[in-house]
């Protein structure tokens, strides 16, 4: 075996075809190791002196088949007599692939070296291997080397053949994987096989002929595609690829064929074509059909349906479809084949083949009369070379053209009337017939807000309703609950109905374009003013009183009413300071608004409550509509004036004879102290007698001289507290040892007016001697009296008196019932009678003592009672706002407001503390009308404050 001389002259290296069964692989490939290490001698031929001629190599035969050796007879030149020369066995670089393989074609020689001091001539035996494998004649050199010579050199060369002796193998095509699913990326491997391994290179043409699947779509085709089985390989491989065309074949396998030819080294080289046939399997299952389109169309126009298949097919595709029966949706009727549209005889739909739709096209019939939209269905059934896929049915709705009625209300105008209510018809009508059911909801609505505007629920009950219409129906009725009254509501008010078709059903085209106004129209004349007298306690301080205004009937509109003084009245609203108890009242609010709807409004009064006893007496007021607006909506302005009687809620004043101590030979003089303030000037008569007290011992005609009955004057005005002389009694010395003895003041008012209060005169006694019982030392001074207010409202003055020795000097010494020493404040001096007074002004509990001539009085303590005032009014609809103020300044004290929730009951509506100004002012709700409230302030034990309440006011809340 031999390789091109070009390999061997590159590589430097002789490869080696290990060819044939597997055992004769391994045995060759054994002798290939071992002939590896000879070939350097084998291909080297030395440059010896020898000449080729020297030796001659004769074969017996040039050419032997494989497994017969070879013999040789070998002769040398005589001349040559001496040396050792090698027969060595090696390739013939001139024939390439067809050399032998010089280890596994031919065996050992049977000798191997000459001597050359022999005569010769020598034979030599050349065994050939007997081999299965298919391969070219193959040829190799026998030489013989001078091996004196290094590198040896060749003396003779003789090219020898083994002819071959096997048949050539045959060939076969088979292709993996077969069947082949299409897909993308699929294919199909095609194998050419020998039948066995041959020693020269075999070459197969391969190509590709169409069957059921052609090249096109199904597979890619080979054309004169060569391929080689190289020497010593059993076989070689081709990728067909396998197209996924994407449409239903019309077999579910198809295959084609892959033909070869081979070159003539096979052993079938006369029938040298054969075949393989390869299948497909379609990936695409069988064609689902669906339905689609429909949806809303207008009658007169065509409605659209379309049929798809889920992949093309290389059959044309047909399908029947029918009307199907179909729910209507809520508000539209069934449409009917032949009357709604048309429904053709041939009702085939066919998919050409390669496409995967078509269209279905349905005439819809405008009829001309006004109906409800109309549902229909069609569904697909007997397919062709296609199956039914989902969904197979669509539905379509006819939408109706026709013009729909309009609708009127009607009458425009209802009467109010003056109470209670009644039921107003209202009359609906369509302005045409139709052909449907024509539904349309009702329903009450405000105009709008303000005057003239009706109000649901006072001026008519809201209501609502739905109008049913049959078809060639016209007219319907129903009815609204109108609320009468005795409000003024000048020329009516309106209200609006409107109708609207309900959700779901059919539209009604409503005219107006707007709501249908409605007018109630008004029965009630315009209201005129009235008031009512009234008699009010006057009090003890300022309050307010509530003066209702009253309308003969109520007005929409807020109506102004001004009041004025109509100066008849015996209270004075101007107070005066040279006459006590003046200045009654004060007319707060001038006018008055009474709220729309409402029957009433009140002005506030403030009545001057004082402690002055005086007579009742009357304040007249009037109305004087001034406003021009409620000018025009009262009926007159017409005078009714309201007379309001103050009672006097005063006592007549009391005099109380204050008592007093003599000694038998001193002269007493008695004075009273005032309690209360009149108005006008009384006079008191005063008497004294012997009278016992708590089983004192009355003094009788000998023990003083009674003064007799005296008419004591009290001028108007004379403060309450003042002391008043009344008589000096004259106290009658004896020698007698007796017990103290009494005096009794007495008396009464004269006219029936005023009061005296009985005071006790003592006498002191001397019995038992030494100090007299409450007398002083002798030559001691008297211990001066003192009288003073428990409280006082208010921070103010206090008035403080009382009696010490005449013309005496008296010292008045203070501290705070918080706490301190008695500290002085201010001198005085006494009268001729021994009465001395001081006005101290207080805004905290005080302790006072008088001194005089050293002796101190008892100690007196004055409580600051706390004022407060309290205003209301209505911001806002249900919402009061007060406002507390403090005298002295109660900052920081917890202030409570109370509201009448009666009977007998104060309910807290608001609780909190005063700021540092002394006041409280917050906005709360409150029921709407009349309200009386008051509030009440906390005390400060500690500063001598008592707790304090404001009088009674009464807002009207919006």
């Amino acid at each position: 075996m031999r390789y091109p001389k070009a390999h061997a002259d590159s590589s430097g290296s002789v490869p080696f075809a290990l060819r044939g069964p597997k055992t004769v692989r391994t045995a060759l490939a054994a002798v290939t190791a071992l002939g590896v290490g000879l070939v350097p001698a084998l291909m080297f031929v030395s440059p010896a002196s020898a000449a080729t001629s020297d030796f001659t190599i004769t074969p017996t035969a040039a050419a032997v088949t494989e497994g017969s050796p070879f013999s040789l007879s070998i002769a040398k030149d005589p001349n040559i007599t001496t040396g050792t020369y090698t027969i060595t066995i090696g390739a013939d670089a001139t024939l390439n692939a067809r050399q032998a393989n010089l280890t596994s074609d031919i065996g050992a020689l049977s000798t191997t070296t000459i001597d050359a001091s022999t005569a010769g001539p020598w034979t030599v035996t050349l065994p050939t291997t007997q081999d299965s494998v298919y391969e070219w004649d193959e040829t190799f050199v026998v030489e013989v080397k001078d091996s004196t010579v290094v590198p040896a050199v060749a003396s003779n060369t003789q090219v020898l053949t083994i002819n071959n002796d096997d048949a050539a193998p045959s060939y076969s095509l088979s292709a993996s994987p077969n069947p082949v699913t299409e897909s993308a990326g699929a294919k199909t491997i095609v194998t050419a096989s020998l039948s066995a391994i041959s020693g020269r290179d075999t070459e197969i043409t391969l190509n590709t002929a169409n069957g059921t699947a052609t090249s096109s779509n199904d597979y890619t085709a080979l054309s004169a595609s060569a391929v080689t089985i190289l020497a010593g390989s059993p076989s070689i491989t081709k990728e067909i690829p396998i197209a996924n065309d994407g449409v239903k074949d019309q077999l579910d396998t198809e295959n084609f064929v892959v033909n070869g030819s081979a070159s003539a080294n096979v052993a079938n080289t006369g029938v040298n074509a054969t075949s393989a046939t390869v299948s497909i399997v379609d990936a695409q299952t069988t064609p689902k059909l669906t339905l689609s389109g429909g949806g809303a169309q207008a009658e007169g126009h065509s409605a659209s349906f379309t049929v798809t298949a889920s992949v093309g097919s290389e059959l044309p595709m047909s399908v029947n479809w029918n009307s199907a029966d179909v729910t209507p949706a809520t508000g539209r009727a069934k449409a009917t084949s032949g009357d709604d549209f048309t429904y053709p005889a041939s009702r085939t739909v066919t998919i050409a083949t390669g496409q995967t739709t078509a269209p279905i096209s349905i005439p819809l019939t405008a009829d001309g009369v006004n109906e409800l939209d109309e549902d229909y269905a069609i569904e697909l059934a007997s397919p062709v070379n296609a199956a039914l896929g989902t969904p197979s049915k669509a539905t379509g709705t006819i939408t109706d053209t026709s013009s729909a009625p309009t609708l009127t209300i009607a009458p425009s105008a209802v009467a109010e009337g003056d109470s209670g209510k009644k039921w107003a018809t209202f009359t609906a009508t369509l302005s045409s017939k139709s052909g449907k059911t024509v539904t349309a909801e009702w329903a009450t609505a405000a105009s709008g807000t303000g005057y003239g505007k009706a109000v649901a629920g006072k001026d008519y009950m809201a209501n609502s309703g739905r109008l049913v219409f049959a078809p060639g129906a016209t007219t319907q009725t129903f009815a609204v609950e109108i609320i009468g009254d005795n409000v003024d509501e000048g020329t009516g008010e309106t209200f609006n109905i409107t109708t609207a078709s309900p959700i779901s059903e059919n539209p009604v085209t409503l005219s107006p374009s707007g709501p249908t106004t409605i007018t109630i129209t008004d029965d009630d004349s315009a209201p005129s003013v009235s008031f009512d007298d009234a008699v009010e306690k006057e009090g003890n301080g300022p309050k307010a009183w509530l003066l209702p205004v009253k309308l003969s009937n109520p007005s929409d509109h807020p109506l102004v009413v001004g009041i004025v003084d109509n100066g008849t009245g015996s209270a004075s609203a101007t107070y005066s300071a040279a006459t006590p108890g003046s200045g009654d009242y004060s007319l707060l609010t001038s006018t008055v608004t009474i709220q729309p709807e409402m029957m009433s409004g009140q002005a506030v009064v403030l009545v001057n409550g004082d402690e002055i006893y005086e007579p009742d007496e009357t304040v007249s007021l009037k109305s004087s509509v001034t406003d021009a607006p409620s000018l025009a909506l009262i009926s007159g302005a017409a005078d009714d004036p309201i007379t309001v009687t103050l009672t006097n809620d005063d006592k007549a004043p009391d005099l109380e004879i204050n008592s007093a101590k003599g000694k038998e030979g001193e002269t007493v003089n008695v004075t009273g102290t005032l309690t209360g303030t009149s108005q006008s000037p009384l006079s008191l008569s005063v008497s004294f007698g012997g009278g016992s007290i708590k089983g004192s011992k009355a003094a009788d005609v000998g023990d003083f001289t009674n003064p007799g009955t005296q008419v004591i004057p009290i001028p108007a005005g004379t403060p309450s507290g003042a002391t008043i002389p009344v008589a000096s009694i004259p106290l009658l010395e004896d020698k007698l040892d007796e017990p103290d003895e009494t005096i009794v003041g007495t008396g009464t008012g004269l006219g029936g007016v005023g009061t005296v209060t009985d005071g006790v005169i003592v006498i002191t006694g001397s019995a038992g001697g030494g100090e007299e019982p409450g007398g002083e030392e002798p030559g001691e001074a008297p211990k001066p009296t003192i009288t003073a207010p428990a409280s006082v409202n208010g921070t103010g003055p206090v008035s403080i008196t009382g009696t010490v020795a005449a013309n005496a000097t008296v010292e008045l010494w203070g501290a705070p019932v918080a706490g301190g020493e008695l500290k002085w404040i201010a001198n005085s001096k006494a009268g001729t009678t021994g009465s001395y007074s001081f006005s101290r002004s207080i805004s905290q509990g005080m302790r006072f003592v008088t001194q005089s001539q050293e002796v101190n009085s008892d100690e007196k303590t004055v409580w600051v009672n706390q004022w407060a005032s309290l205003t209301a009014s209505s911001p806002s609809r249900g919402r009061v706002t007060v406002l507390v103020k403090t005298n002295p300044n109660a900052s920081g004290r917890k202030v409570v407001v109370q509201r009448w929730t009666g009977p007998n009951t104060w309910t807290n509506i608001l609780v909190s503390r005063a700021n540092v100004n002394g006041a409280y002012t917050a906005t709360t709700w409150a029921p709407r009308g009349l309200v009386a409230l008051r509030a009440w302030v906390e005390g400060d034990a500690d500063m001598g404050i008592n707790t304090g309440w404001t009088g009674i006011v009464r807002p009207v809340i919006r």
